[in-house]
């Protein structure tokens, strides 16, 4: 005989070890941690996340998290930053910085130059944010989850956001976009670079006509538009779309759409 469900209602396992990190006042639910990242940034994080944070002078590194460092296994969260603290965070960039670091985590760093805040090379713990103007100045709240950063600050899907979250109606949809990040290497020993490299090898074989446009914007794979038309060998002339940045679909959707067209019809 089935025995009916029992549902438990714990305050402490709403947004389980989350964070919220904000540009004003607003703050986490009752009870979470709470850490000063400067004047204009505060942070909050549930009880369950491990926080730490290390200074030196006036620059600062805040974890979120756990992080690994394969040379020095026996080191634990504290002993990792203090040794990065030594690295050039006003200029230097910070996936290479971090790159050899593994766990899951969420790194702010903030000096007189910049504040900023990334995840680990998988994404294994992940950072939103939502950015809007007050009084004509720009405050970005960024946190753990989306539904956490709508909830904190009273934010509704609008019809265009519903539209994106159609195909996800709930969690079990999302697994590949959340594992999708771990299979964008940065280095030829991560995870997915053996995948990436058998993928080039089956486009060289193809005997198809290729199309591809590329956005003069876009700060990710810009400089990687030679390389990936030798893969092809019948590619069609380089199409550069202007102003059009990384997602360059949603930036220039339409005129996409007419270059697609014409060229299917001559083909």
């Amino acid at each position: 005989m089935l025995r009916p469900i029992q549902v438990i209602k714990d305050a402490n396992l709403s947004f389980r070890r989350q964070f919220f990190l904000s540009s004003n006042d607003t703050t986490g639910p009752p009870g979470w941690q709470r850490q000063r990242i400067s004047d204009e940034h505060h942070l909050s994080a549930h009880p369950d996340l491990e926080i730490t944070h290390v200074a030196n002078g006036d620059e600062t590194l805040t974890l979120l998290g756990f992080i690994l460092d394969p040379e020095n296994p026996s080191h634990d969260n504290h002993q990792i930053l203090k040794e990065l603290l030594r690295a050039d965070w006003k200029h230097g960039n910070p996936a290479k910085l971090t790159g050899n670091l593994g766990g899951r985590w969420a790194l702010i760093v903030h000096n007189q130059t910049r504040t900023i805040i990334f995840h680990d090379a998988t994404g294994a713990r992940q950072v939103y944010y939502h950015r809007t103007a007050v009084d004509g100045k720009i405050q970005v709240h960024c946190g753990s989850q989306p539904g956490l950063i709508a909830e904190l600050l009273g934010l509704a899907p609008d019809a265009e956001a519903a539209a994106y979250g159609a195909p996800f109606p709930s969690v079990k949809y999302q697994t590949a976009a959340l594992i999708f990040p771990r299979l964008v290497p940065i280095r030829p020993d991560h995870p997915g670079a053996y995948d990436n490299r058998v993928a080039m090898e089956k486009l060289r074989t193809l005997n198809l006509p290729v199309l591809l446009p590329w956005a003069d914007k876009d700060p990710i794979t810009g400089p990687w538009e030679a390389a990936l038309r030798s893969l092809f060998k019948k590619v069609a002339p380089p199409l550069t779309i202007k102003g059009a940045g990384h997602f360059l679909q949603e930036d220039a959707g339409e005129e996409i759409a007419g270059h697609i067209r014409s060229w299917m019809e001559a083909h």
